[in-house]
């Protein structure tokens, strides 16, 4: 019984193992249309043709991934991913040299495609090529599918066009980098001049409170002595009427330590003072009230 399961077993890896192949076989036919149409596109000589046959290509990658998926060749679906990306923005780009890199980028992908679609089906490049009557390069490198066609552009790996490409994208970065720098100095001297009128504002505000408080001391000598003068005539007339009184009942604090000014504006100081006077004269009023209404 064991030995029928384990032959069951086998012949359904078997079976299961052919239909991958079969379902990754689907995928040579588009994947050789996706290597025909990025290379059409790369050897394009105008912006319209470029975009034409990738716009192209974009169908058959994506045909070729979805198979791909299926047959879990996961390296050619990644190809074909990429592959898919670069044909479309080939059709974003706005100059032929920013488009024609891109579809090389494309035919690249699809020839990597290609590739893993032989590693995944153990089938020479050579046999699938042939069976779509096409032959495979004579180029002994079989990692990387090669261009055979001739192309006008030079034998370096970047063509004019990419290269003009790079240099138009480094000096777009310097102009930021450029403009960057420009506004942090701007911003720098921006917070310099801030600053500046920060500490202009600040001595000026030093200097007005020097003067407020000189003002202040002045007030304070004077109303004190002023206000000494009026209590001692107040107290000369009970006095002078006969009033004997007890003059602590009649205690007014109007003087102050400097510190006490320094915590209040020249207004405060002059109101304190002012509070007093009236404080000193309506106590004593009183006192004279009930002083001659005794008599």
């Amino acid at each position: 019984m064991a030995k029928h399961l384990l032959i069951l077993l086998s012949s359904l890896f078997f079976i299961l193992k052919s239909q991958a192949q079969v379902s990754c076989d689907d995928a040579f036919s588009p994947a050789s249309y996706s290597i025909a149409h990025t290379e059409n596109a790369y050897e394009a000589t105008n912006m319209e043709h470029v975009q034409e046959w990738s716009e192209k290509a974009l169908e058959v990658f994506s045909e070729v991934e979805s198979i791909t998926i299926d047959c879990e060749c996961a390296e050619a679906s990644d190809y074909a991913y990429k592959g898919y990306s670069a044909a479309e923005k080939c059709l974003e780009q706005t100059s032929w040299e920013e488009a024609r890199y891109y579809s090389k980028r494309a035919m690249e992908s699809a020839r990597q495609m290609m590739n893993a679609l032989s590693l995944c089906s153990n089938i020479p490049i050579d046999e699938i090529m042939s069976a779509r009557g096409k032959s495979r390069p004579s180029q002994p490198n079989y990692d990387t599918y090669q261009e055979t066609r001739p192309v006008a552009s030079s034998n370096n790996y970047a063509t004019y066009g990419e290269r003009q490409y790079q240099n138009n994208e480094i000096e777009q970065q310097k102009q930021v980098l450029l403009e960057k720098q420009k506004n942090l100095l701007q911003e720098q001297r921006r917070i310099q001049q801030q600053l500046a009128q920060q500490k202009l504002l600040e001595e000026k505000l030093r200097r007005e409170r020097e003067t407020e408080l000189l003002r202040q001391k002045k007030v304070k000598v004077n109303a004190e002595t002023a206000i000494n003068n009026i209590k001692k005539n107040y107290e000369k007339l009970l006095h002078s009427i006969g009033c004997d009184v007890d003059l602590n009942e009649l205690r007014v604090n109007f003087y102050r330590e400097i510190e006490d000014i320094n915590s209040e504006n020249l207004s405060d100081t002059k109101v304190f003072y002012v509070d007093r006077v009236n404080e000193i004269a309506e106590k004593f009023a009183l006192k004279f009230a009930d002083c001659l209404s005794q008599q």
